[in-house]
């Protein structure tokens, strides 16, 4: 985008700016979203119990790989 507003006219020069101004806006609302997405996933556990699982996902029984570790 630069180089196009260094490359062309001077009328074209508004509306590459304010191209780049969307695109700005665009990211700074991205990088918000990703703030707060950050911030939820630390309030998670990183591990639980596992009768903190609710019944129908619970395991029940360890895989038979990891009894010979």
């Amino acid at each position: 985008m630069v180089e196009q507003a260094i490359d062309s006219e001077l009328e074209r020069i508004p509306r590459i700016t304010d191209k780049q101004m969307q695109y700005k806006q665009i990211l700074d609302q991205y990088s918000q979203e990703e703030g707060v997405l950050v911030l939820e996933r630390k309030k998670l556990q990183p591990r639980i119990k596992l009768s903190q699982m609710p019944e129908e996902t619970r395991y029940n029984k360890l895989k038979t790989e990891t009894r010979y570790l």
